[in-house]
């Protein structure tokens, strides 16, 4: 059924466009959204239409200069065709679209596809930044509270920002459509780009919530969202900035941190903590998780990164531990406490104070053993007599010299 007004396109400019008779013509247009151009001097229309054929280019232009010339403000009108029961025609193959990292660009259908540039394989460009989509590309980033002025201009600002979300799902033609949501400071972007089954594998592969991407594109407003956000034809991974700390004086050094090993009560990745203390010229850090010692490894490692890149931290290794009400404990024999009184089975415990310091003499050293291999053994060093780990009351466990 035609439910367009004739004002715009008469019945029979659609059944020669379309091929068909009036009567088996679908068209309509489901929604108008209208937004600011130049400045606010004019406006950009997007009109989405449903419609049951392949509307030709040269139909669209005398229906865009019919509402033109009904509205004088109009500087821009997209319209976005959404087809049902008709089969797009698909350009054929040009070339051998597989790439040398051996995934296969094209549309992800199976069918030959003319490659777009956006389907390239990722590089790396001049400097050591990932490329991932499209082209490399240069620019400042524009505030995001700056980019509705840039709605209907064919300008591709440049937009920075942490992927905190990261979606996808197939479309009719066989490609995907990516969606990522970045955050810079206080403000919140979105980002879609049509691309690839191949092109997606590879991003979510070298892309991850938490890293900082920069994209180029144009800003348009989705009907879908109900909101504006970028199109995008280029997106490139940037190195994440930290805070600087300019105090001159000494730094601090936090004695008690906790990491996603930690029991319940830890979010933060140990090698974010280390990196972030050490940028921040903090001379040490401590791991002081719930129960656990196996971030230990981890922050080793990132200290060992780190002091490549000439900025030196000591890891504390650390543990927040767990202790029982005496009253409540039961010891038993063990081949490093021979004289530690031993209870039979049922039996009350007996609970004189030279048991109890026994017990917790051997409690101590079946901990400080598991913990002190676990440390020495991150941070790369062999036990020997004068590679000890003391815990005091209170404080974290560290290294130190054998009589200290």
């Amino acid at each position: 059924m035609i439910k367009i007004s004739e004002d715009i396109l008469t019945a029979a400019e659609l059944m020669e466009a379309s091929g068909k008779d009036a009567k088996d013509i679908d068209i309509e247009i489901t929604n108008v959204a209208v937004s600011k151009a130049n400045g606010g001097t004019s406006v950009a229309l997007d009109i989405d239409a449903k419609l049951n054929f392949v509307m030709p280019k040269t139909t669209e232009n005398l229906m865009k200069r019919r509402i033109t010339s009904r509205i004088a403000s109009v500087e821009r009108i997209r319209v976005n065709y959404t087809y049902t029961g008709v089969m797009i025609p698909q350009k054929t193959e040009v070339s051998d679209n597989t790439g040398s990292n051996g995934y296969a660009y094209g549309n992800g259908s199976g069918k030959g596809h003319r490659q777009s540039k956006k389907d390239q394989p990722a590089f790396t460009n001049k400097n050591g930044e990932l490329v991932l989509l499209g082209d490399d590309f240069t620019g400042e980033p524009v505030p995001f509270s700056e980019l509705a002025g840039f709605v209907g201009s064919k300008d591709k600002p440049v937009i920075e920002g942490e992927v905190f979300r990261m979606d996808s799902m197939p479309i009719k033609s066989g490609r995907m459509l990516i969606t990522m949501l970045i955050a810079s400071e206080t403000r919140t972007f979105g980002i879609k780009s049509f691309i690839s089954d191949a092109k997606l594998k590879e991003i979510q592969e070298n892309l991850a919530t938490g890293d900082m991407i920069r994209a180029c594109g144009t800003i348009e407003y989705d009907t879908y969202e109900h909101e504006n956000l970028m199109m995008a034809s280029s997106i490139r991974k940037t190195e994440k900035k930290l805070k600087e700390n300019t105090y001159p004086g000494q730094h601090r050094v936090e004695l008690h941190c906790h990491t996603k090993m930690s029991d319940n009560d830890g979010f933060n990745e140990v090698k974010d903590i280390v990196r972030k203390a050490a940028y921040w010229g903090q001379p040490a850090v401590a791991i002081t998780d719930h129960g656990v010692v196996q971030a230990f490894p981890d922050a080793a490692k990132e200290a060992a990164k780190q002091a490549k890149n000439g900025r030196n931290i000591k890891i504390i290794y650390g543990v927040e531990g767990y202790l029982y009400p005496d009253e409540d404990a039961r010891y038993y024999r063990h081949k490093e406490e021979p004289h530690l009184p031993h209870n039979n089975p049922g039996e009350e415990p007996d609970r004189t104070e030279e048991h109890l310091q026994a017990g917790k003499r051997f409690a101590y050293r079946l901990f400080l053993s598991q913990a002190e291999d676990t440390a020495l053994a991150s941070a790369g060093v062999q036990r020997g007599p004068h590679n000890r780990l003391r815990l005091r009351s209170g404080r974290a466990l560290s290294g130190c010299s054998e009589g200290s």
